[in-house]
């Protein structure tokens, strides 16, 4: 089956998009996994095999032992995310920002 027939909820990846909405997950670009996942060894492995090197945001998340950074990590929304090819857009990102802010101003 195709990951883009899939009828039940996927995974959502430390990035905080889900996997099966995703293009590069469904167009097996992207190894999807949360920080804290028991599989991010082996999906940074796969990413590394590929590409080089891990996604940056799922090292990053990894490292921080944080399942998915808008939920989890304390710097969210960070320069990593802001300086990725993260599928979060800048504008979003700054949104979020303000609102965070907002928030912890109340």
């Amino acid at each position: 089956m195709c990951r883009s027939e899939a009828k039940t909820p996927g995974p959502t990846g430390a990035c905080g998009i889900s996997c099966w909405v995703c293009r590069a997950y469904l167009g097996e670009v992207c190894t999807c996994s949360a920080g804290d996942s028991p599989e991010v060894d082996t999906a940074m492995a796969l990413q590394e095999r590929r590409w080089g090197k891990p996604c940056p945001i799922l090292a990053c998340a990894a490292q921080r032992s944080v399942s998915h950074c808008g939920r989890d990590c304390a710097d969210y929304p960070c320069d990593l995310l802001k300086s990725s090819d993260s599928p979060l857009s800048e504008s979003y990102l700054a949104m979020m920002e303000r609102r965070m802010k907002a928030a912890g101003s109340q």
